[in-house]
Order: structure tokens, then sequence, then C-alpha cells
């Protein structure tokens, strides 16, 4: 019994088959080149006004300094002739005389920050391109690994490729991954990755609480990128109180605790960093 569990353990863990890896990896290599043309260009088309919104938060960020926006996501400039004057505007996110733009939680921002200031260059929209080019791979992977789970018990060895080369050159991730930034396309990079959890959660046949608090870290990663991590959460609650009403498991009173814990640490740290620039109503 212990031999058979502890293979089925290693079974979720298994890497991407080797011949796999390769295809997807020459699919990604494919789908880098048709974009290259697009790089490091003057950003005008489609929705690239997210990418010139997000490079002026991090402008901001590097030029005055991260604290003096109090970790805040900073839309205009605080040069004196940039602030907006006194009553020019009734928008609740103005504080001194700058705006900032709090739809949306904070580290879809925070990571390409850390990135730049990591490599020690200025904010630029190749660098945000590549950034986001390489969650456009990440992405695939977790695509494909969720296929697996989805087709374990059947005969398809072929559908996890097919479902990661085709998500890789689908239009809309063609385009919106190599030339839009922003953090309600970014949350989706975070979001696959916690549905597989959710996925190998299900699956593992061992209780406790390793699984759930992986699962209420992904939606904490999630909700802290954008509000769909909220969904998610309520979702898995849902299905936990489903499960727990039919077979009363303590493990389903962890599932939804975890959850619980990992949306409302998110929204809390949210709250905070926003707190600083904005009040309460």
């Amino acid at each position: 019994m212990g031999t058979a569990k502890a293979s089925r353990a290693r079974a979720y863990v298994r890497a991407v088959p080797r011949k796999h890896l390769l295809w997807l990896l020459l699919a990604f290599t494919v789908s880098v080149a048709v974009r290259t043309p697009l790089l490091d260009r003057p950003l005008s088309g489609h929705h690239e006004l997210c990418t010139a919104l997000v490079l002026i938060v991090l402008y901001n960020w590097q030029v005055d300094g991260f604290l003096h926006h109090h970790g805040a996501p900073a839309v205009t400039f605080s040069g004196p002739a940039d602030l907006i004057p006194p009553g020019y505007t009734d928008a609740p996110a103005l504080h001194d005389g700058v705006l900032y733009y709090l739809s949306h939680p904070p580290l879809a921002y925070d990571l390409p920050y850390a990135l730049f200031t990591l490599t020690g260059t200025p904010a630029n929209a190749l660098g945000l391109q590549l950034f986001n080019l390489f969650f456009h791979l990440l992405t695939a992977i977790a695509l494909y690994l969720i296929v697996r789970e989805l087709r374990a018990d059947r005969n398809a060895p072929s559908a996890p490729l097919l479902a990661a080369v085709l998500y890789l050159f689908m239009p809309a991730p063609l385009w919106f991954h190599g030339n839009v930034y922003m953090s309600d396309m970014f949350v989706q990079n975070a979001w696959v990755w916690h549905i597989l959890v959710v996925l190998r959660m299900y699956r593992e046949p061992r209780v406790g609480w390793r699984w759930p608090l992986l699962a209420g870290s992904t939606l904490f990663i999630t909700t802290c990128i954008s509000w769909p991590g909220v969904w998610a959460g309520v979702v898995l609650c849902c299905v936990a109180a489903v499960r727990w009403m039919r077979s009363r498991s303590s493990q389903e009173v962890r599932v939804m605790l975890a959850a619980m814990l990992g949306v409302g640490l998110a929204l809390a740290y949210t709250a905070w960093r926003w707190l600083q620039v904005v009040d309460m109503e």
C-alpha cells in the first residue's frame, strides 16, 4: 500500500517528457520569431496603452523612489509642472497632486519593477515585452500539465502537447503576451497554476495541510495580481463545501480555510498598500 501511494505521488510531480518539452520549446521559439518585428518599437497598437501605463508607473518608482509613492502605481508625474492642481478633478486616487491607478492589486507592477531593479536597467518596453513572453511559455507549460492531469486515465498522449501549442499560436495570446502588459491580462499566468494545484490536490490520496496551503498560496498570488483570484477562491470554497456535505471530510474544511486565508490576506495586503495614498472611503 505504501509503495503504491509513493509511486502515485511521484506521478503527480513527474516532469514534462523530454520529447514533448523539446517540441514545446521549438513551438515557443517559432512564436517568438513571428513576433520579433513587433518588439521594441513605439507603442501604438491594439491595447498597448496598457503597456505604456505600466511603464509610467515603473518609471515613477525608479526615478522618484518606490517609497516616495508609498508603493502605489503613480500614472502622472511628480515634477512641479506635472502636479494636478487642487480642485481640478475629484478623482479619489489623487494624492499630493499625483494621480494613482488603484483598480488592481500591486503584484503585476512589483514583479517587473523587481526585475528592472535587479538588472540595474531603466524600465523599457523591450524588457517588459520579454518578461511577458517568458510567462507565455510558463503558462503554456501549465496548460500542458493541466490537460495531462485531465487525460491521465485515457489514451491521449498527444493531447497535452496539442493544447499547449494551440495556446502558443492562438491570435490573442500571440498578441497580448508579446505586446500588452497589464494586471488583468497577467493574472492568467498565476490563475492557470492555481488550477493545476487544485487538480492535483483532488487527485492526491493523502490528507493534511500541504496541498490546501499550496492552493491557498496560489490564490494569494493570483489575487495579489488581479481580482479574478477572488472568484477563484469563491469557486474553490464552493467546491470544497459541496464535497464536505457529501463526505464530512475534515480535508475539505482545510481547503475552505486555506482558500479564505489566501484571498483574505491578499485583499488585506492590497488595502494596506493603497491606504497609504487614499482614505478608507
